[in-house]
């Protein structure tokens, strides 16, 4: 698994490896997969929780999820 992320999402899991490189040679990679990883950690946290803003919060993560994978594309495309 890569050592820039630990949540990668099943459809870039084919692309790892070229993921992994670009992030050892660029800053903002490393920094868009750790936010990833930091998202998928909080959306779990607040599904969990029994907490009534719970579902709204959970809905600004899967939306900030959706513009991190994107983000990851981006860079993916920019490398081809």
């Amino acid at each position: 698994m890569s050592d820039f992320w630990q949540h990668i999402p099943e459809t870039l899991r084919e692309q790892e490896d070229s993921i992994d490189l670009l992030a050892a040679k660029d800053s903002k990679v490393r920094e868009v997969c750790r936010d990833f990883d930091d998202c998928v950690d909080a959306l779990r946290r607040w599904e969990a929780s029994g907490n009534p803003e719970a579902g709204a919060r959970m809905e600004e993560y899967r939306e900030l999820l959706a513009a991190l994978h994107t983000e990851i594309e981006r860079f993916l495309k920019m490398r081809a």
